[in-house]
This record gives structure tokens, sequence and C-alpha cells, in this order.
């Protein structure tokens, strides 16, 4: 039986100290080895974190959405060296810059230059601070109004900028390829198939059962000077606000998955057993192109350079959580973190999953679990 008491202990000295909460899966060939929580589920009412709560998944997303569109190209429905104009009709990509010549595998690997809707100021404000609507659902390609008649980033091909508007066309592609919404192609793709009964893309399709822990966000100069604090965000101390009202329907392919840390775990145990796609897919997944301070990136996955050895996987970050979800490239392990904290648009200095994962040791304790596992 794997002791997870030293895990355990790292938690409790994370949570509630530098996050409300924190919960943590390892798991190695197909098998959760282990899975706990520490910290606050709820700040307020003093309910403690426990596995099993749904958080917010963010760019974590965009790995589920690139093995769907592989999935399809293995298939032979679409090519990746499409361009994303040869299957969206022209309406969906009036006035988007690079739109019309940027690849499917340019989007898949952010070197399409097409300017993300995550860094336009109106949609920061709308859609994660001071005008945002509680409540009210977005609908998928709202976003990308956006992003309409903006400059494009660089040009198509030549370098890496990270865009969640690549992912928005994506997701439509994917419906439009299909036939049917993202939510049934996910249903029937992987959630089916892995078992995934609390995982949903959040504000689209049938409601699933979920335990959430509530959500809160880094309230910093710099989230109140680029965001600006929405009236209707309790202030829970100088730090901290509660976005539990908030509804991630805004982040849609790019980011809007919701599940707990076991389901997270689950699908990336899958992803690296070769279960979802097949070798070719894999292989394709993984052509590793430079992605600056990221290490380098693939099409949906980043590759990291760790004291432990590279590991496969990729962060999330939306207001109100953030998650981070590797396997070891040299070892059969896995490790999904998440935390009830978002620290978007809140600077360098704001505690997230990620920056848990690279500097606090819960690789290594990961590695020591699979390895007596």
């Amino acid at each position: 039986m794997i002791d997870g008491s030293r895990m355990q202990s790292l938690l409790e000295r994370i949570a509630p100290e530098q996050v409300p909460g924190i919960w943590v899966a390892v798991g190695r060939h197909g098998r959760m080895l282990w899975e706990g929580a520490a910290g606050w589920s709820d700040i307020q009412q003093r309910r403690p974190a426990a596995p099993g709560l749904a958080l917010g998944i963010g760019s974590i997303t965009k790995t589920w959405i690139a093995v769907l569109v592989l999935q399809l190209a293995e298939e032979g429905r679409l090519c990746l060296h499409d361009s994303i104009a040869q299957h969206l009709p022209a309406q969906c990509l009036d006035g988007i810059a690079n739109a019309a010549h940027a690849s499917i595998a340019d989007l898949l690997d952010h070197h399409s230059g097409i300017f993300s809707w995550e860094d336009a100021p109106d949609w920061i404000r709308r859609g994660r601070g001071i005008d945002i609507a509680p409540g009210r659902p977005w609908s998928a390609d709202e976003p990308l109004q956006y992003v309409r008649g903006r400059a494009a980033a660089a040009p198509v091909g030549e370098a890496f900028h990270y865009s969640n508007s690549n992912f928005t066309l994506l997701g439509l592609l994917i419906e439009q390829v299909s036939g049917r919404s993202l939510v049934e192609v996910l249903q029937q793709r992987i959630l089916q198939p892995l078992g995934l009964t609390a995982t949903c893309l959040e504000g689209f399709g049938p409601s699933v059962h979920q335990l959430r822990a509530k959500r809160y966000h880094w309230r910093t100069a710099e989230y109140l000077a680029s965001a600006g604090l929405c009236p209707q965000f309790p202030v829970i101390d100088s730090d901290r606000i509660d976005v539990s009202s908030s509804d991630l329907s805004v982040e849609w392919a790019a980011g809007g998955l919701v599940c707990p840390t076991h389901e997270l775990l689950r699908f990336m145990m899958a992803l690296a057993d070769g279960r979802l796609l097949s070798a070719a897919g894999m292989q394709a997944m993984q052509r590793w192109r430079a992605a600056g301070e990221r290490g380098e990136t693939g099409r949906g996955l980043f590759r990291m350079a760790t004291p432990e050895g590279n590991v496969l996987g990729h962060d999330g970050n939306v207001l109100g959580s953030s998650a981070s979800a590797w396997w070891f490239e040299q070892a059969a392990c896995t490790v999904a973190i998440q935390v009830n904290i978002g620290s978007m648009h809140a600077g360098p200095a704001a505690c997230s999953a990620g920056r848990l994962f690279r500097t606090l040791g819960i690789a290594r304790l990961a590695l020591q679990m699979c390895s007596a596992g």
C-alpha cells in the first residue's frame, strides 16, 4: 500500500497558507495510486478540502480538444496541414487576421499568430473583471468578437504566440467536421470511454452531478488594474475575492472544463498510455517546437524540463481556479494538481497550481510514490 503521508504533510504546509485549498492525485499505468487534499474548499464556512470536489482545469482543456482534433485526423476527416479556412465558413473567420492562412497544426501548437481574445482589455473586464455579468452564459464563438479587426500577433508559422483564439476556432472546427456539438463529441470520444462521469464543459450541454469547491481569485493591484472588481464578487480579505458566481462558459474550448482531480488524472494517464491516440497520433501530438519560457510546445501539449526529468502536459488557470497535470517522459508516473484560486491577470507573484508543481517538491514525491507502487 502506498504511503502518502509525506505528500499529505506537504499539502498541509501549502494550504491554507499559500492557497485556500489544494487537491493532488498520483497514478501510473492507468491506476490511481494516491489522492489527497488540504486546506479549505470554502473559506467562509470553514469547510475542509476533500477529494472528489470539482474545480476548473482552465487551459488543460486544450489538451482534450487537441485529442479530438487528432482523432479526427487519424480517421481522415481532416488533415493537420489544411487551413482552418478550408473547414469553417468565411463569416466565422471574418476580420480575424491570419485566419485565412493558418493551418490546423499552426493553431494546435500556437504558431498561427492569431491575436488571443484573452489579451483584449475589454474582454478581460467583461470575462473576468468589473463588467462581468454573473449567471449570463456566453456563446461558444462570442469571445472571437474581441479579436476581429485586431492586428495579428505574429506572421503565420513564424513564432510561438499562445492564443486562446486558436482553440475557440478548433472547437468550432470539431463541430463543423463532426456535425455534432463539442459536448457530444467529448462525451462520445473521451468521457464515456474513460468513465468520467463528473466532468463537464461548463455552461454547455446537460449538467452532471458535481460537488464543487468554492472559487476564489487573487485580488492584487495588477488584477484590479487590468480586470477591475465586479461588485457582485464578495471581498474575502485584502488578498482574495469570492468568484463562485462566475461562469466558465466564457472559456469554452479554450478552458471551460470542470472536473475532480481524479478524473483529470485519469484522462492524463489514458493519454500517456496511448489509449486515446494511435502511435502515429501521439507522434503528431509530440512534434516539438520552441515555446520560450514554457519549454517546448507540441500540439495541445507542452514538454518542460524539471530537476526530476522532462514532463509532458499542460497548466491551466482561469477565474477561480488553477490546475497542473503532467506525466514524466522517462518514468511511469502522472500527477494532477488543482487549487481553488485563480491567478490570471494577478501578476507573477500570485500563487498557482503550476507554480506549486515546479517549486515545492510535489513532482519528486510523486515519483517516489510511483516507484514504490
